[in-house]
């Protein structure tokens, strides 16, 4: 029996609970990681205060607490689209200043030393692509250092992980024509929201109106996906089947 087997086996299902715990609480723990540089390994602590050393050294950055904040701030971010100038503003109006220069430039040292990725919007246009990115961290354990209680976070940035990682080169999310979606795979045409739970209304009805709303405009065949901690279920509105996954199942998906 296969692990994704034993995870549809009706006996097993009571203890899919307990396997999204294990997965998340393993995934999420602060601890080392390794960014590859020119095929050196160059380990950083996992404390909040030397998880960047690495490219502060390798960058020469004598504004040590500006690049730590402007991850810090990132981090919380996490999940929405960010342009320089808005991340700036962010920074300036908590009393610290930092040119719009200087985080493109360390924008660019932390996804060289593989910090975090970058998503486009598939709606923008080809001058605009680059300008309103979201952020996604490589290492869960590095981001659960910065953000309190944001488990709808934690697993967005897992999915996101997971996507990137088979489809790096036709993903995307989507902002644009009343429409708001998490992720989308240029190739296969499908949609997926993330959410910690579906249990309460206003989360349901926004999770799938958007993914009902791009289906209805839209003339090939599309794949509507939720990704939950737990539920998994079929939902059909109007003849559109939307499939939950939970978190620990999606993860194991090819």
């Amino acid at each position: 029996m296969t692990l994704m087997s034993g995870l549809q086996c009706p006996r097993l299902r009571l203890g899919l609970r307990k396997i999204s715990e294990l997965l998340f609480r393993a995934v999420n723990a602060p601890g080392f990681s390794v960014f590859a540089e020119n095929g050196d390994g160059d380990v950083l602590s996992p404390d909040t205060g030397l998880e960047t050393a690495h490219i502060i050294v390798h960058n020469d950055i004598r504004n040590e607490n500006g690049i730590k904040l402007m991850i810090k701030k990132i981090a919380e971010s996490i999940k929405q689209d960010l342009s320089f100038t808005k991340i700036q503003n962010i920074i300036t109006g908590i009393g610290y200043k930092i040119s719009k220069d200087i985080i493109i430039d360390y924008c660019g040292y932390c996804k060289d030393a593989f910090l975090f990725f970058t998503l486009e919007n598939y709606y923008a246009s080809f001058l605009d692509k680059n300008s309103n990115p979201k952020y996604y961290f490589m290492d869960n354990g590095i981001l659960n250092l910065f953000i309190d209680n944001k488990k709808s976070s934690l697993i967005e940035n897992l999915v996101a992980l997971k996507l990137y990682r088979h489809h790096k080169n036709n993903l995307y999310y989507l902002k644009g024509n009343k429409i708001d979606i998490d992720f989308y795979l240029s190739d296969s045409n499908t949609v997926i929201q993330v959410a910690y739970s579906l249990s309460e209304k206003e989360v349901y009805d926004r999770e799938t109106k958007n993914l009902i709303e791009f289906a209805r405009n839209n003339k090939k065949k599309t794949n509507l996906i939720i990704v939950t901690y737990e539920e998994e279920k079929v939902i059909d509105i109007d003849g559109y089947k939307i499939n939950v996954f939970p978190l620990a199942k999606y993860l194991l998906l090819k």
